[in-house]
């Protein structure tokens, strides 16, 4: 049993013509027939009777035991359909946005707000999603499971472009020798052991390119899988590493110092799934952050 089976029935029950039923659907009465026949077995009586000679039939008793169902099935279905049209809508109306943890959460909202207070922003819900790891938000814009989101390096599949400049500082406990100094200087640093953060994290392509102009390799005494733990470990030695200042670090225990005549940032992408055809909202709020970059 089909649904083209049941939309047929339904509209031959409605002329009780062949012919006219025929033309009302866009399709040859031989069409219209075999549909019909093919219905008829699923059930032990048939579902119409011939009324005279000619093109007219009517409903037989179980015919019209079966319309009413069949009435009911297809509004539920076209409820169905604009049930789903509604959510639709609504979804279209809600961006769901994600960003790296790093990514201070003030300049998400401080975005946020700056977005919604635009009369095309207003209307639309904006939802963040954030995630410890670049990967997983990447795999959550191919899957689309994410509009855009504020990453650290896109891969295949992925475009973005340069949203902001990070600032990276020297992270230490305030129990090591250097703590109380304003600033550090590279020599300051030369020989001290450091905490990396993962093998390939792009913090430490930064780091690396800092000692390579100075013909030396950082001295690395521990590798951490996430920043949290290197920074459990920095508390525990005197060790340091260097990542962005954020407000969720412990301060009373630890302190954040810049390097002399260094620029050490690196850059939060705005990324998206490539070749993705923008929705109207997602090209406003693409359009927005596109000229807020630009300021």
């Amino acid at each position: 049993m089909t649904l083209k089976q049941l939309s047929y029935f339904q509209k031959l029950a409605e002329t009780q013509n062949y012919t006219q039923t025929a033309k009302e659907l866009y399709i040859s009465q031989p069409s219209l027939s075999y549909t019909i026949k093919e219905l008829e077995k699923e059930f032990p009586a048939p579902l119409f009777e011939k009324e005279g000679n000619g093109n007219r039939i009517r409903l037989s008793p179980s015919g019209q035991i079966f319309l009413k169902y069949v009435q009911d099935a297809l509004q539920n279905i076209e409820d169905g359909k604009n049930a789903v049209s509604q959510y639709i809508a609504l979804e279209e109306n809600i961006l769901n946005i994600g960003y790296i943890h790093t990514f201070s959460l003030s300049n998400i909202i401080k975005l946020f707000h700056e977005f919604q207070a635009q009369p095309c922003g207003g209307m639309i819900t904006l939802r963040q999603e954030i995630s410890n790891e670049d990967s997983k938000l990447l795999e959550q814009l191919r899957l689309q499971k994410l509009n855009f989101a504020f990453c650290l390096e896109p891969t295949d599949g992925i475009s973005g472009f340069p949203f902001f400049q990070q600032e990276l500082f020297i992270i230490l406990s305030k129990d090591h020798p250097l703590a109380e100094r304003k600033s550090l200087s590279f020599e300051d640093i030369q020989k001290e052991p450091c905490v990396q953060v993962g093998h390939a994290h792009t913090i430490n392509r930064i780091v690396d390119g800092i000692f390579q102009s100075h013909n030396c390799t950082p001295r690395v005494a521990f590798e951490a899988g996430n920043l949290g733990v290197a920074l459990a470990y920095v508390l525990g030695s005197h060790c340091y590493t260097i990542a962005p200042q954020l407000p969720t670090m412990d301060f009373s225990r630890l302190t954040a110092l810049s390097l002399e005549g260094i620029s050490m940032c690196r850059p939060i992408y705005f990324a998206w799934k490539t070749n993705k055809k923008f929705s109207k909202n997602e090209q406003l709020f693409f359009d927005f952050v596109s000229q807020s970059r630009a300021s």
